[in-house]
């Protein structure tokens, strides 16, 4: 009895705290039933001989006793049911196990797998994107690793931004150039430095694959071998600009998505580093459907700008993104259930929104005036690449189905309330995620363009050194004072 509950118990705290894991077991089991029931089946066969011996045994020890009785016996044994209690012990084994056998044979009539399906009832494949192109067959962020994805059927190429000294869209994903270059040996002095206080004159010239194949190291546990002209080719890769993996995208018509990194402070370009960007996209003439644009800041400028840009926003409530006219949202995957996106409304986390600085789509919707004269005092030191999940509030119990990958083709027109659903992209080995840029009260100085009311970024970053503040350092060129710059019409 005390068993009973227990395990009774434990199955309520399961169900109540775990319901939605629960919910995926079901899930993998409508996967994976069609092995199940092979499975089963050769089980079934391999006990059924141990089974039938064990039946015959008792047939055979029936008919002995029965030949070797005399009537005194047969009527002392009648009395005691021990052919009764035989027949009764071989009813027993062997009825339960051929009505599991038929179950079994039976179960394919009721077996609903959405892995099997004819060719016709497939959907569309998914749209999957290259993290930093292909980086187990040549090394991250590099024109090589990019094309690799694009020869392996990518269907866009994801990658991380940042802004030279001199104003030039790069791509890196770290926030110093020691693992992916060969910064310690060329500069050892400067190879803490952050990437955004580098010119351009010096990135160009920094090794970016000598590291993936240094001897002895092995960027990734299940890398293939790679080819003698494969170790050739990554050994020369250097560090690409954002026009670069632009001109690629254009060319082979893929998608691109990038995590926008904010300059430290005193950089020339730190309040207005997205309409650079924006100006170098534009500046490709790449398709702007072909843009899924991530970062939160800025948006009026670049929906003016770029309005064919595809937007990505974040896990916010619907009204938000509605307001914003944002379709597609970058999402976990651990925040995705059975009954679609799983929205919170968490009072405490409402309580902190209060105190923090705002999120992408609080930025987006509450946009500050401010004279030209005003400089930002309030820009925060410590770094911070991902934020903590912003408060949001409950959705309407509504179910939506995946959209068909489509829509990425051309940029639809948006239906207020509705929202297509992508994954988020993530790696083997770690989660690409956009910062979220907030803003703490100020704006940028307006601009010529009378529509428009730029809020001015406040980009959480480490201030690294700096040739204004180490006039030693060999690697970097003066600067050059540099108003925020208006991109025309």
């Amino acid at each position: 009895m005390i068993t009973i509950l227990v395990h009774t118990l434990l199955m309520v705290i399961l169900f109540k705290f775990w319901n939605e894991r629960w919910l995926v077991v079901g899930l993998s089991l409508k996967i994976f039933a069609p092995y199940v029931h092979l499975s089963c089946i050769i089980l079934m066969v391999i006990i059924s001989w141990p089974l039938t011996f064990y039946l015959a045994h008792l047939e055979g020890e029936i008919r002995i006793r029965r030949h070797r009785m005399s009537y005194y016996n047969k009527e002392r044994l009648k009395k005691c049911n021990i052919f009764t209690r035989l027949r009764a012990l071989q009813l027993a084994v062997g009825l339960p196990f051929f009505f599991i056998l038929i179950c079994l044979y039976a179960m394919p009539l009721g077996i609903y797998s959405p892995c099997i399906q004819e060719k016709e009832e497939l959907g569309p494949k998914p749209v999957f994107f290259a993290h930093r192109g292909s980086p187990m067959v040549g090394p991250e962020n590099t024109m090589m690793a990019f094309e690799k994805a694009v020869e392996e059927g990518a269907s866009g190429l994801e990658t991380d931004v940042h802004i030279s000294f001199d104003q030039v869209p790069f791509l890196m994903h770290d926030y110093d150039l020691r693992r992916t270059t060969n910064i310690r040996e060329a500069m050892p002095e400067a190879a803490s430095n952050h990437p955004s206080s580098f010119n351009w004159s010096t990135l160009s010239t920094l090794n970016a694959g000598e590291w993936f194949v240094r001897p002895g190291t092995r960027p990734f546990f299940n890398m293939k071998p790679l080819s003698e002209a494969d170790k050739k080719r990554a050994r020369n890769q250097s560090i690409p600009r954002l026009a670069d993996l632009l001109t690629l995208a254009k060319k082979e018509q893929k998608f691109v998505i990038f995590d926008l990194f904010g300059p430290p402070h005193k950089h020339p370009l730190r309040h207005t580093f997205v309409r650079q960007v924006v100006s170098v996209i534009l500046a490709s003439k790449i398709e702007q459907h072909l843009i899924f644009w991530l970062p939160g800041h800025d948006r009026q400028y670049v929906r003016f700008m770029a309005p064919g840009f595809q937007h990505v926003g974040r896990l916010v409530s619907v009204d938000i993104l509605t307001k914003e006219n944002i379709s597609i949202i970058n999402v976990d995957y651990k925040r995705l259930f059975y009954n679609g996106l799983r929205w919170k409304e968490l009072k405490e986390e409402k309580l902190l929104e209060a105190s923090r600085t705002f999120t992408d789509s609080q930025s987006l919707s509450h946009s500050v005036e401010q004279t030209e004269d005003q400089e930002a005092s309030h820009l925060p030191k410590k770094p911070t690449r991902v934020r903590e999940s912003p408060w949001t509030p409950a959705l309407p119990g509504s179910r939506k189905k995946l959209s068909d990958t489509s829509h990425f083709e051309e940029p639809l027109k948006k239906k207020p309330g509705s929202i297509k659903i992508t994954r988020n992209i993530v790696t083997d080995f770690e989660d690409s995620q956009v910062p979220n840029w907030g803003v703490a009260g100020e704006a940028a100085p307006q601009t010529t363009l009378p529509t428009m009311k730029a809020d001015e970024p406040t980009v959480p970053f480490t201030e690294g050194p700096h040739p204004e503040i180490h006039p030693n350092t060999p690697i970097l060129e003066p600067a050059k004072e540099s108003s925020p710059s208006v991109i025309p019409l």
